[in-house]
Formats: structure tokens, sequence, C-alpha cells
């Protein structure tokens, strides 16, 4: 086997994780989202900040339906495929899946600094920042993958 072989390998070996772990993280995303939509009826929270919590989870679902989507387009690449085709891939479901961790973030800490006001809110404070912790540990998972890809396919 050649060295430029063994690279190939290596990229396609980090690849599948990569793609694994973007599966994972998708469906984490999404039952974490579902759970939240389900419990929310059961938790105290202010109208406006109920629908935000609704927004991100309504965006955790899309997301993870185009993401399926994007990881099932993987399996028509070729045997020696475009690796810049794969790489706009790999980085669109990157992007895809921690495009809303900002408007996350900052949900998380308005509900952190209301619950620490109105006990009644420290309930909804849990449900919402557990499952961010939930989603953000999945993509950690994917980011490490995917760095692992993008350095075997540099070598």
């Amino acid at each position: 086997m050649t060295e430029k072989d063994a690279s190939r390998n290596s990229g396609a070996t980090e690849l599948a994780e990569f793609l694994s772990q973007a599966y994972s993280c998708a469906m984490t995303m999404f039952e974490n989202a579902s759970y939240v939509e389900k419990e929310l009826v059961n938790v105290e929270l202010p109208l406006n900040l109920r629908d935000e919590v609704a927004e991100v989870c309504a965006t955790w679902i899309s997301n993870k339906h185009d993401i399926m989507t994007e990881l099932d387009e993987f399996h028509d690449v070729p045997a020696h495929p475009d690796e810049g085709r794969i790489e706009r891939r790999a980085t669109r479901i990157s992007t895809w899946l921690s495009e809303d961790f900002p408007q996350l973030n900052a949900l998380v800490e308005k509900l952190r600094n209301l619950s620490e006001q109105d006990p009644k809110i420290v309930l909804a404070y849990m449900l919402v920042a557990g499952s961010a912790v939930n989603v953000l540990r999945s993509f950690a998972a994917v980011r490490a993958a995917s760095d692992r890809y993008f350095v075997a396919e540099a070598e």
C-alpha cells in the first residue's frame, strides 16, 4: 500500500467517523427538542421566553431533517470523490449543527438570570440548560471528528 493510499484510507475512516458523529448529534438535537417541547407545558415561563424556547426547538428539528438529507447524499459520493465537494458538505453539516448556539446561549443566560430572581423559573432553566448541554456535548464529538477528517485530508 502506498503512502497516498494509506492517507486516503485514513481520510475515509475519519470521514465515516465524522458522518457517524454528525448523525448522532442531529438525533441528539431532535430528541432533546422533542423532550423540551413535551415538557415545556409543565414549567412556568413568561410567554416571550416560551416562544424563544419553542423557536430553538423548531430550529433543532428542522436542522435535523436537513442534516439527515445531507448525510443521505454522502451515499452518492463515488469511490474517488471530489474532495472539495465533500469538504463543503462536511462544513455545511457542522454549520447547521451549530448555527443556533449563540441564540441558545443567550436564552440559557436569560433563563439563568430569571431563575435567580424567581425560583418558579428554575425548572424551565434546568430543562433548557440540560438539553443544551446534551447537544453541546454531542457537537464537541462532531467537531473533534471533523478536525481529524480535515487533518487526514491535508496529509
